[in-house]
């Protein structure tokens, strides 16, 4: 008895092959999915303690200028050219990423912050010290600020 393909002329795959190729990609892909996200998420969180650094050096530099006082929130967020950067969202800088918002409380002790807009996730800077900490250990900084 002749073969499908023998008889039809027709070389194919059959439904079974397909199936398990699907079946291995699936897998494959569950496996490199989650990896994906947390890479990406620790992008983003690199991201943010650029942007932090800078605003700590900005501060910093303020502070040296202006007898020991650092800049708050409302003026580096709304009047602009308080500090010497621009940050992402605060008035005259670029519009913020959509990841992160930014904040610059005067408060003990002075830190920067970055909350993450989806998700809760928070970075802290301390200007003084330079210490980062997060409430989310993924990011590989203290945890519990």
């Amino acid at each position: 008895m002749k073969n499908y393909e023998q008889s039809t002329g027709r070389a194919g795959f059959t439904l079974l092959e397909l199936l398990m190729v699907v079946i291995i990609i699936a897998i494959l892909a569950s496996i490199a999915l989650p990896q994906y996200l947390r890479v990406a998420e620790r992008s983003r969180a690199t991201e943010a303690l650029t942007i932090l650094g800078a605003l700590r050096q900005s501060q910093q530099r303020f502070r040296a200028l202006n007898g020991g006082a650092y800049a708050n929130n409302t003026q580096v967020m709304t009047t602009g050219n308080v500090i010497d950067i621009d940050i992402p969202g605060a008035t005259g800088g670029p519009p913020a990423s959509g990841m992160w918002t930014f904040s610059s409380p005067n408060t003990t002790p002075n830190d920067g912050t970055a909350t993450r807009v989806a998700g809760g996730k928070v970075i802290n800077i301390n200007y003084n010290t330079g210490k980062t900490c997060s409430n989310d250990p993924q990011y590989g900084l203290g945890v519990g600020c």
